[in-house]
């Protein structure tokens, strides 16, 4: 659930309960709603206040839209300010590559049998994870250029990755 489908939540939460102010709780029906209105209220007011949407934000979307390493959420509000400037949280795609060699030492793969692999995709599969592999794009970019939510793209990527270690590695169980 997103910051912003969260707090619509809590919103809606709030105006129930103070519609239906004397309205028993499920766990202690001796107990009314007025407590846990108060503190959604009192959440909701903080939030209100710290989380405007800073001018940061809209320059770290705009400045990393392109990156296929960095990626800033589409409901991203917080920031932090220090002295030099401003943080936004986001997020940083770290390449299976950097990580540290495991002890079992990767499968070769003839590059035919891969590509006969990727061919098997299904087309719009096969078509997101090309782009996001070969062409390098981010998940925002290739949602843009397709007109998919990023969801979508994020879905599709993940069932090429199942899709091809089925494919390459049929005796393995997949992890």
């Amino acid at each position: 659930m997103t910051q912003a489908d969260m707090l619509a939540l809590l919103r809606e939460a709030l105006e129930f309960l103070n519609d239906h102010p004397n309205f028993g709780l499920r766990r202690d029906p001796r107990r009314t709603s007025y407590k846990l209105a108060a503190r959604i209220d009192r959440y909701l007011t903080v939030t209100a206040a710290t989380n405007t949407n800073h001018a940061a934000v809209a320059v770290a979307r705009v400045r990393w839209a392109e990156s296929a390493s960095v990626r800033i959420d589409a409901d991203e509000l917080e920031t932090r300010s220090d002295v030099e400037g401003h943080w936004v949280r986001g997020w940083v795609h770290v390449a299976a590559d950097w990580l540290p060699i495991d002890s079992e030492p990767p499968i070769a793969i003839d590059p035919a049998v891969y590509r006969a692999a990727v061919m098997k995709l299904p087309p719009i599969t096969r078509t997101i994870f090309l782009l996001h592999r070969a062409d390098g794009l981010s998940y925002r970019a290739i949602a843009d250029r397709t007109g998919l939510p990023i969801e979508t793209v994020e879905q599709q990527i993940a069932r090429a990755l199942i899709l091809l270690e089925r494919n390459l590695r049929p005796d393995e169980p997949i992890s």
